[in-house]
């Protein structure tokens, strides 16, 4: 199991698309925000239902099945991490155990992709997204990347070194490098 997280627009569904493709592992977003025929939004629905959605449960659920049917090779797209880093929602620690002891068990490996605050501008710019009003501040930016690290360290420090792969994006050219990089390593293990 992968577990692929970093800030937004650094390149995480992009590499995780590609990694599927030559693993042949599911790319899986516990609550997608469209279905793939881009029909349906199960983020919307649920919120229009009064769920909270893209918070610590939906993580928990997916972790538990593929538990339960015993699917290591998988590629989830974000994760509990994401949830508190973003502070969509914040969880007891107990919670967070669980999802590491859950980790563990599936022989799980985070892939943490990081970049500087300028590769982020420029990926806005490529995107056409720099006006919109959702872009991170440095301040912001400089926080949840070390919120990021804060995570990893202690997922590091509880569960060992080799569950981490740290990878640092310089720019978007480099991310099937990348991609081959980690393709290599899961292979090894």
């Amino acid at each position: 199991m992968l577990v692929i997280e970093g800030l937004d627009r650094l390149g995480k569904s992009k590499m995780a698309g590609y990694i599927s493709r030559q693993l042949i592992w599911p790319v899986i977003k516990p609550i997608p925000s469209k279905d793939p025929d881009g029909l349906i939004s199960l983020e919307e629905d649920l919120h229009d239902f009064g769920f909270k959605v893209n918070d610590f449960f939906e993580d928990l659920l997916a972790m538990e099945v593929l538990h339960q049917v015993g699917r290591k090779g998988v590629i989830l797209d974000r994760s509990i991490v994401s949830a508190d880093v973003y502070r969509k929602h914040t969880f007891p620690q107990s919670i967070f155990d669980y999802w590491l002891k859950r980790f563990k068990q599936m022989d799980g490996l985070y892939v943490w992709i990081d970049a500087e605050y300028s590769f982020y501008l420029q990926r806005l710019r490529e995107l056409g997204e720099l006006n919109d009003l959702r872009v991170m501040d440095i301040e912001t930016w400089n926080r949840r990347r070390s919120e990021f690290a804060r995570y990893f360290q202690n997922i590091e420090d509880r569960i060992g070194k080799h569950r981490v792969l740290y990878v640092h994006n310089y720019d978007h050219s480099n991310l099937r490098e990348l991609a081959e990089n980690i393709i290599d390593f899961v292979k090894q293990r």
